[in-house]
């Protein structure tokens, strides 16, 4: 593979002049103070150092270093720049200057949206196409819309919508006249509704009082509990399906005890009025599909094998896809023998695609989720491939080599079902073509390259037993409402786009996320804000058809800098890493798409550099704002394994399972994923059971660069990178500590890469409940591994999260400077 240049041209920009807002450079001015609370994209970094220094045990404590001298106050209307070349530490530079900008004329002041369900790339939205692109940022969202809420208005009275656009009622209307109220996104009048009283049939006009003091009117996010017009079919109950491949290399894995033992607990577990709203059913598949038909009468259901080579049918018109409350008996005494039942299986075929086939026949009529657990190979039958492991171009594997599994997923999405796909074991599974289950069915993937007792990949109980436990909406249909002048570009999502507005979602569940490309279709013309609305409607477990909305509101700005200064890099990562992982996935080269991402991270700074007229040759200036953060995160997704230009082919299962992860999971977990947390132990540990409870911006406090002269010998570290929690242990830490953390003396006593194990003591135990509640506040599941800093492989573990390694050459010092002589020649 030839060698991608580190930083391709940047694409042209309109340098136009900026009366009143450019920056003034002033190399004299003081640095910034350091017992100010300083923050980075509304992360605490340090409160006050003298006090934190104190209040730290000997074994933590932290030199005093001075300030990175990238740190560079510059005067122009209050504003800070920092010139990125010379700052040793950019989470130091403090807070991302953006204070909200309020919007005008609300005829309440609503409780705002959680940023956690949506958030815009820009924070204030350039007033018209020609000055978005001149700050050459990206315009998009990320939406996680079903996510969990700590308060949630459930609202039972009649629903208010526009009667042009279909808007629902929310914070930002504006009132038209006593009678009358505009919408916030085709603004057009609509009447103040007519409405039924309770128990009556009249109808009469709701106070203009009652109409302000409606819960619509004062929260930005809330549920109605849909009428009957919104419910197309009746609710019959929802199908499980479970998929379990039992071949050899299901068997070397030997998941499927953890899977039946979970799956034992959940249902014994289960409310009883859940239970009669679920039917289950089971197929086992290796060169044969075989089913299991239950009957009252009989304590064990009977087994049924069909040719996988054959086209599937159902044997019998019942008793494959049962009612949980009237055969969970029977079924759990099913789970306890399934693992003993294929334990001597050789077989080495595989006939996924005619099981799925039959799945769907299996669940036509209700609906539901097929869980598949694969770890194989689809070598017979429909939807069959063959092993292409040796094809040298990395491009082939992202594709499919079949187009079955996308036609069954989006011919299942028609009759509300999804996929979940768990995929174990390295053997080669063709992800590019089975991937495609999930992709199209708004479904999640689950990777573990291996499930060996002590392996640290060993995470699929924890991920299960979520998996299993989370609240769960199904029937779904997203759509997204937005002012006059504002169009969506581009879903970037597991589901089928239904509409160029909307998606279908079988399966809403609280773990998706999804990004969303924006554009701007006209000028907005006399806008002081413009709105977004998202709108779920989804069946709950328990019957129940809902409507969640969620609307955001943005101020519009003319001046290009207060554009810059609003960017929001936290959604910014979202939508790149999903555009980017969308490239491959189409076929187009890895090279193309690790230039798109330089160029993002060029534009954006060459954009700032010209209109600030701030270029100075040797400096990379930016203003305290998201727009700062941006190489940093764009070098971390140019060093992740799906975007890696380390000449190997790009085939390997982890390869492409990451970009899965990339770009479905909470923005939390992505960021963690692009550019890792490192903290401190002492840090975590004051941390301890709050962790659950913070806000994205206090799990991120504190955090360190990633050099490896950060890693300190007599101190303990905490790296979160998302998909991996490593504890990191100096070679001279002393032992009264490691005491503390492992009950041994000595650094050689200290078992090295193996999950870590809680003792009885005050530290450890505190150390327990963060990594505990970290893993309960997200969706990923993971143990924390020990890792020694002598170690023979502790090199090859942390070059994937160090922002320099000599493995891949990537040196995020390098890129910078290759950014800024692109910039500045």
């Amino acid at each position: 593979m030839n060698a991608v240049p580190l930083m391709p041209p940047p694409m042209p920009l309109n340098s136009g002049s900026m009366q009143g807002n450019s920056l003034t450079f002033n190399p004299n001015a003081p640095p910034i103070r350091r017992d100010q609370p300083s923050m980075v994209n509304g992360m605490p970094y340090l409160q006050n150092f003298n006090a934190q220094h104190q209040t730290m045990p000997p074994w933590n404590h932290q030199p005093n270093l001075p300030l990175p001298p990238g740190n560079l106050n510059c005067s122009a209307d209050g504003e800070t720049v920092f010139n990125l070349i010379n700052t040793e530490n950019i989470w130091k530079t403090g807070v991302d200057a953006y204070i909200s900008k309020p919007i005008p004329n609300l005829i309440s002041k609503p409780t705002p949206l959680e940023p956690n369900i949506m958030e815009s790339t820009l924070r204030i939205v350039p007033a018209s196409k020609k000055l978005l692109e001149k700050t050459r940022l990206p315009f998009g969202l990320s939406i996680s819309p079903f996510k969990d809420m700590c308060t949630l208005n459930t609202l039972e009275s009649s629903i208010i919508r526009c009667r042009f656009c279909r808007t629902y009622l929310n914070p930002y209307i504006k009132m038209d006249g006593r009678n009358k109220w505009k919408c916030n996104i085709c603004l057009r009048s609509n009447p103040i509704p007519n409405i039924r009283e309770n128990g009556y049939d009249e109808y009469r006009q709701e106070s203009l009082d009652n109409f302000m003091d409606r819960p619509e009117v004062k929260y930005a996010t809330f549920e109605y509990i849909a009428p009957r017009e919104y419910c197309h079919r009746k609710f019959v109950g929802s199908g499980m399906a479970f998929v379990f491949d039992v071949t050899g290399a299901g068997k070397k894995e030997d998941y499927l005890g953890i899977v039946c033992r979970l799956l034992s607990n959940h249902f014994q577990r289960m409310k009883i009025e859940l239970k009669s709203n679920f039917l289950v059913t089971f197929l086992v598949v290796d060169e044969f599909i075989h089913l299991f038909q239950f009957d009252e009468r009989s304590n064990m259901p009977k087994e049924l094998v069909i040719d996988g080579g054959e086209e599937p049918f159902i044997p019998s018109p019942s008793g494959f896809t049962v009612r949980l409350d009237v055969f969970e008996k029977q079924i759990l005494s099913f789970l306890e023998i399934l693992p003993e039942m294929f334990a001597g299986n050789r077989s080495s075929q595989n006939c996924l695609g005619s099981a799925l086939d039959l799945t769907r026949q299996l669940l036509e009529g209700v609906g539901g989720r097929v869980t598949i657990f694969q770890t194989s190979l689809p070598t017979i039958g429909k939807g069959a491939v063959e092993n292409c492991q040796q094809l040298q171009k990395e491009e082939t594997h992202w594709r499919a080599q079949s187009e079955f599994f996308k036609e069954l997923a989006l011919t299942c999405t028609d009759i509300q079902i999804g996929f979940d796909l768990f995929v174990i074991g390295s053997c080669f599974m063709d992800l590019g073509t089975i991937m495609s289950l999930p992709r199209y069915s708004s479904g999640q993937f689950y990777q573990y390259n291996q499930l060996n007792a002590g392996s640290n990949d060993n995470n699929l109980e924890g991920d299960f037993k979520r998996y299993l436990d989370r609240r769960l909406g199904l029937d779904g249909l997203l759509r997204i409402r937005c002012t006059t002048g504002l169009g969506i570009d581009t879903f970037y999502c597991n589901s089928f786009v239904k509409t160029p507005d909307s998606i279908s979602m079988p399966i809403v569940s609280p773990d998706l996320g999804f990004a969303v490309k924006m554009h701007m279709e006209e000028d907005l013309v006399d806008l002081s804000c413009v709105s977004i609305q998202v709108a779920l409607l989804y069946t709950s477990t328990t019957g129940q058809r809902k409507i969640r909305v969620h609307t955001m509101a943005l101020p519009v700005s003319n001046d290009p800098m207060e554009v810059i200064k609003g960017f929001d890099i936290t959604p910014a990562v979202v939508l790149l890493a999903n555009m980017s992982a969308d490239c491959l996935i189409k076929g187009d080269s890895l090279d193309n798409c690790r230039s798109a991402l330089v160029n993002a991270a060029t534009d954006g700074i060459a954009a700032y550099t010209a209109l600030s007229k701030n270029r100075r040759s040797g400096t990379l200036l930016v203003m305290n704002s998201g727009i700062k953060l941006l190489p940093l995160y764009v070098f971390g997704l140019l060093k992740q394994a799906c975007f890696e230009d380390s000449g190997k082919p790009h085939f390997s299962f982890p390869d492409i399972g990451l970009s899965q992860y990339l770009t479905t999971c909470s923005r939390e977990l992505i960021l963690a994923q692009v550019v890792p947390i490192l903290k401190r132990i002492g840090d975590v540990i004051k941390a301890g059971k709050d962790v659950l409870n913070m806000s994205m911006s206090g799990v991120m406090e504190s955090r360190l660069q990633l050099n490896h002269n950060i890693l300190n010998p007599f101190e303990i570290f905490f790296l979160d990178a998302g998909l991996q929690y490593y504890l990191i242990v100096g070679e001279n830490v002393e032992g009264w500590v490691l005491r503390e953390f492992f009950n041994v003396d000595r650094i050689g006593q200290v078992q090295d890469c193996i999950p870590y194990k809680e003792i009885n003591t005050e530290k450890s135990k505190l150390l327990g409940d963060y990594v505990h509640n970290l893993n309960k506040r997200r969706e990923k599941f993971n143990h924390l591994v020990v890792v020694k800093s002598n170690a023979t492989n502790m090199h090859r573990i942390l070059s994937r999260y160090l922002i320099e390694s000599k493995a891949t050459g990537l040196n995020y010092d390098s890129f910078l400077k290759a950014m800024c002589d692109k910039i500045n020649k």
